[in-house]
């Protein structure tokens, strides 16, 4: 099948942000291992909505999937709508961490043209969604993470989480990057950026957080060797300068954060890099600190929470 995958047209949005989206960089490397033709708009698109759809009639895809989160509800509602009027009969399955975050039912109340959605990781389950699409025998039920309307009733299938990351490969950096001049504005410098993951999952249960809902409740990591792999490839290939881990808690696994500063330093990979980490920053040590900064570690967004440590 030939599949687009799409952000919410960033047009419609104000300050989009200005990396390749990691996500759907996973999923188009997935979808071409099982036989796809795959087409990405990322952020990086200046269409207006009439040019996105000329886009959309000239590539006719057999199916679009959109990426949601819940910051650009408008935006996505928006952009489904120019897809339903230019592709009428084209379905449109929705993924995100807003779709695994939300209740299932309301995703057909807040995006009434939605065809299918996947909750969870769905580097797996989307090719078997399209093999479903295609005809062959495979049943709803057996697509963990799927969200589909069956006589007129709501129904879903619990998501379920890749447990060795390795096994994902790298995202298909090639159609992330082809074509593309304006991934130059790093998150906290002028540099040209990649977001990576080290790990995911989240072992917190913050009732204010849906982390837990979109990639599970135990943190599972790649290797330190893969992760170095692909920041070599990327500053090689693509000049990436400035490295964004896009991880909960990068913090968590400190003999991993270890392995990929000495590695960097190894290496001698003169690459700058940022982290987030809302749950063990506070474990960590000066030591550690130093460590990282001399590997290129330049800013760590943490999650406070709470002055007090019990709460936290």
């Amino acid at each position: 099948m030939k599949a687009l995958l799409t952000v919410p047209l960033p047009r419609l949005i104000q300050d989009p942000p200005r990396y390749p989206d990691l996500g759907l960089g996973y999923l188009a490397r997935h979808l071409e291992a099982n036989g796809h033709e795959v087409f990405i708009h990322g952020w990086n698109s200046r269409l207006t909505p009439a040019e996105f759809s000329g886009m959309l009639r000239e590539l006719e895809p057999d199916v679009v999937g959109i990426k949601v989160f819940t910051h650009n509800f408008n935006a996505v509602r928006a952009t489904m709508a120019l897809i339903s009027q230019t592709l009428p009969q084209t379905p449109i399955i929705l993924g995100g961490p807003h779709v695994s975050a939300t209740e299932p039912k309301e995703i057909f109340i807040d995006f009434p043209m939605t065809s299918y959605a996947l909750r969870g990781e769905a580097e797996a389950t989307l090719p078997t969604l399209l093999m479903h699409l295609q005809g062959r025998s495979v049943s709803l039920n057996d697509i963990p993470g799927l969200v589909w309307m069956e006589k007129q009733q709501v129904k879903f299938n619990s998501p379920v989480w890749t447990k060795n990351l390795d096994e994902l490969g790298q995202p298909a950096w090639e159609k992330l990057y082809s074509n593309r001049t304006d991934h130059k504005l790093g998150r906290w410098q002028r540099q040209k950026s990649a977001p990576l993951t080290a790990s995911r999952g989240c072992p917190g249960s913050c009732a204010f957080c849906s982390v837990h809902k979109i990639s599970g409740n135990r943190v599972r990591s790649r290797s330190a060797e893969a992760i170095l792999e692909e920041i070599e490839y990327l500053a090689g290939r693509y000049r990436v300068q400035n490295f964004i881990f896009m991880d909960t808690n990068f913090l968590f696994d400190r003999e991993l954060t270890v392995a990929i500063c000495e590695g960097i330093l190894g290496r001698q990979l003169r690459v700058s890099w940022d982290c987030v980490s809302d749950y063990s920053w506070y474990k960590c040590d000066p030591q550690l600190y130093r460590l990282m900064h001399r590997s290129g570690c330049r800013v760590m967004q943490v999650g406070i929470e709470s002055g007090s440590d019990r709460v936290r």
